[in-house]
């Protein structure tokens, strides 16, 4: 147990960690640097294994550029933050997911009827449109393109996440209910686990293979 074992044990820690960086970041396709930007913004604490991974050890192996949120974000700013950067890629835990369907269904009842209407109409056909993508369907429908256009598009844009391509969740159970009214606006968010025992990832939902697990 003295200095010398404490060196091996730092040593084999950051072998593992980049090797699992590099495994991860090849596994959901994340661009290098000389590929194409992609960025990441920061708002869990650093001794968080998930922040550790996303924030500091895949940006470090493909040059992604990562922004640090205000010390508020999850009290509510870190959304203004999302819509500044429009990051490539997205992790959030359980409740920032929840928190922005509160507020979209805040926003939503004050619409116009016609707006609920057009909303009631999108949300259906993107709920059913990605069930079937997420059991090997490849068909776009005519209504689905059109709810694209109509709703998906700027509520993606008001939430910061137009540019998003990976919308991951992780640290904490995540409701069904969740899971498909982000699904209902076109926006998948695949799920992860992981600890840090296993450096990190231990396994990632794919586009490819995509379950909700409740």
């Amino acid at each position: 147990g003295g200095p010398t074992s404490l060196r091996g044990s730092h040593a084999l820690f950051v072998l593992q960690i980049t090797w699992t960086a590099r495994a991860a970041g090849e596994y959901v396709h994340l661009k290098t640097g000389l590929e194409g930007q992609e960025s990441v913004v920061s708002y869990l604490p650093l001794s968080h294994v998930a922040a550790q991974m996303i924030d500091i050890w895949l940006p470090v192996t493909f040059g992604v550029e990562t922004y640090f949120a205000q010390p508020d974000a999850l009290k509510g700013s870190l959304v203004d933050t999302l819509r500044e950067v429009r990051p490539t890629a997205f992790m959030g835990v359980p409740r920032v997911w929840e928190k922005m369907q509160e507020r979209m269904k805040s926003v939503g009842a004050k619409s116009s009827t016609l707006r609920k209407k057009i909303a009631v109409w999108a949300k259906a056909v993107g709920l059913e449109t990605n069930l079937k993508r997420m059991n090997g369907s490849v068909e776009l429908p005519m209504n689905y393109r059109l709810a694209r256009a109509l709703v998906y598009k700027k509520v993606r844009k008001a939430l910061g996440l137009d540019r998003c391509t990976k919308c991951y969740t992780g640290a904490a159970p995540i409701t069904k209910d969740t899971l498909e009214f982000f699904l209902s606006l076109d926006i998948v968010v695949y799920e992860l686990y992981g600890m840090s025992e296993s450096s990190g990832p231990h396994t990632v939902s794919h586009p490819t293979s995509y379950r909700m697990s409740r």
